[in-house]
């Protein structure tokens, strides 16, 4: 049977599943809330939240701030009829209680896959009632902005604990004041709202008379007048915070303009002045067929990668190593299983009659590190670059280290640029500092201007440019890599040992199918220090061990070259949470 009409139904399978689990979703379509307050001075509070999921969900979050109470009793949650039990379990129809410094978290355990569920939260509030000799206060945040979502419609029926008349009750709203609708009648206020997204709330103070109270004064201090007057004070505030925050608002989005255009000037300015790529005394060849520089692989693959060291330069040392006599490599394979493909890994060999030659001190720590892995015998190259290990983790951050220091010293960078990189740095600093300060104290238009300055310091680096010694190596560097990509045999102008050409092409990132082309393009019959698992030399055999060796050398290497490198009426409730 066709292979492809095999994978059809996995494809299927993974395509639909995929886009179910990208379409995962939640939203709490309405909340209703029943407050009673009782003669005692307790709440029996109700509050019943509907929730639609779209995709498959176990729990919901109730997180309710420790303000405006003393503490809640009597906690019971139920789904229609059906009541949860508080149980640590996590089992379908428990719920999980606990009781942090600053909140009581509440946990809902249940299924639900593409419907919608309503739970019924309820407890007795405590110490929620202020009262004064002749008025009392529940001041409560019915609806918070800490949840997830918003609501689409909210409802909710505050009853008190007689006859209350309802020119005696008294109601302000804060938070989303201007979409809430206040109905008050004999023992009883009703409020709704609807589309209230996740950054509001609603909190309404309600004041009436405390002679429906069994309960001591508890705020001499509270009055009528003093309720009406500080909602008064708090709304001129409110308006006065309004038009400040219009005001900030408008000099944020001008100087935020400006900072930003004085911003890319400096940037540019610093980039003419000491960024400007020098001109080359001479033309170099858009594809150049012999070695670039007197330098070894790591060091060509450091400049042509900006300055940066990695596995694929590692493993072209290695390499050069290897073709230079310090030790073996001999390839072996796995066999395969039914549930397991065969793979490849490399010993390396020690080799007895070492060459006598200068090395870089790179190149010795580098052929030290192997040595005192290898012993006597052999080792396989994953087994000495192993995920996880400290030590070879710090040898190779080292190595590392060396490679850049010693390829400093070809003074293939102007350091007065550097002078130049800084500089703008130095000042994008200075605008983050600026934009951060803004944000606390003016108005979160000025995010617009740290984004555009972390942008503007990380384009610093476009002001450090090369020497004209080094923009003359980097031009005949890559029109090297050119030619090693889609070069012709004929074309190449090589040393003795054409298997050079191949460690160069690791170090500069030719791999792939690009690799096995080099490969047959050089017609390198031998190499006499890399021995194949079946004894049989040819040069498409070169290439896929070649090209496993480069992705095992890169894999294993980059796994441990990393490390390092890489923050009022004091109004109760307000509970937030979420769903998964």
């Amino acid at each position: 049977m066709n292979l492809r009409l095999l994978l059809l139904p996995l494809f299927l399978f993974l395509l639909y599943g995929s886009n179910a689990y990208a379409s995962k979703d939640w939203s709490i379509p309405q909340v209703e809330v029943d407050a009673e307050i009782r003669p005692d001075g307790t709440i029996l509070y109700t509050e019943f939240r509907t929730y639609r999921f779209q995709g498959s969900f176990s729990e919901v979050d109730y997180n309710l701030p420790k303000i405006g109470f003393t503490e809640i009793t009597d906690l019971r949650i139920y789904e229609d009829d059906t009541p949860y039990m508080n149980l640590n379990t996590g089992e379908p129809g428990t719920f999980r209680v606990r009781d942090n410094r600053r909140s009581i978290d509440i946990t809902i355990f249940y299924r639900a896959t593409d419907e919608e569920r309503t739970f019924t939260i309820q407890y007795v509030l405590h110490g929620a009632i202020v009262t004064g000799p002749d008025h009392a206060e529940f001041n409560w945040i019915y609806l918070s902005d800490r949840w997830e979502r918003g609501t689409d419609y909210f409802f909710a029926v505050l009853a008190f604990p007689g006859d209350v008349p309802a020119d005696e009750i008294h109601t302000w709203v804060r938070g989303a004041g201007y979409k809430t609708n206040i109905r008050k009648q004999t023992g009883l206020i009703r409020a709704d709202a609807s589309d209230v997204s996740r950054n509001e709330s609603i909190q309404i103070r309600t004041v009436f008379p405390s002679s429906v109270l069994a309960t001591p004064v508890n705020d001499p201090e509270l009055t009528l007048a003093l309720a009406e007057e500080q909602e008064r004070l708090w709304n001129e505030e409110r308006l006065r915070k309004i038009e400040t925050d219009a005001r900030n608002r408008e000099i944020a989005k001008w100087a935020t303009l400006a900072l930003t255009l004085i911003g890319l000037l400096v940037l540019i300015g610093y980039y003419r002045e000491y960024g400007m790529r020098h001109r080359l005394p001479q033309r170099v060849p858009p594809e150049l067929y012999e070695l670039p520089v007197n330098e070894p692989p790591a060091i060509a693959g450091w400049l042509y990668y900006q300055t940066h060291v990695g596995g694929m330069q590692l493993v072209g040392t290695m390499l050069d190593l290897a073709r230079r006599g310090y030790f073996k490599m001999e390839e072996f394979k796995t066999t395969s299983t039914f549930l397991k493909t065969e793979s490849s890994d490399f010993y390396l060999i020690a080799n007895e009659n070492k060459p006598d030659e200068a090395l870089t001190d790179w190149e010795e720590y580098l052929l030290g590190f192997l040595m005192s892995k290898i012993g006597d015998g052999k080792k396989p190259l994953k087994e000495i670059f192993k995920q996880g290990s400290s030590g070879t983790q710090k040898a190779v951050q080292e190595w590392t280290k060396m490679v850049r220091k010693d390829a400093k010293t070809r003074n293939w960078y102007d350091e007065e640029s550097k002078t130049g990189m800084k500089k703008n740095l130095l000042f994008q600093i200075l605008l983050v500092i600026v934009s951060i300060t803004g944000m606390i104290f003016m108005s979160e238009l000025f995010a617009i201007l740290m984004i555009v300055a972390i942008l503007l310091a990380v384009l610093s680096l476009i002001i450090q440019r090369r020497s004209v010694e080094g923009e003359l190596a980097y031009q005949r560097i890559r029109a090297y890599r050119n030619a090693l990509t889609r070069g012709k045999p004929s074309e190449f102008i090589t040393p003795k040992d054409k298997t050079i050409h191949l460690l160069y092409a690791i170090a500069l990132g030719v791999t792939g199918k690009r690799f096995e082309n080099l490969t047959g393009n050089l017609n390198i019959q031998d190499v006499s220090w890399l021995y194949f698992h079946n004894g049989v030399f040819n040069s498409a055999q070169l290439a896929a061990t070649m090209n496993t060796l480069a992705a095992t050398g890169a894999s294993t290497v980059g796994s441990v070259a990393g490390g390092s490198g890489a923050m009022a009426g004091a109004g109760g409730g307000g509970a937030g949470g979420g769903a998964r």
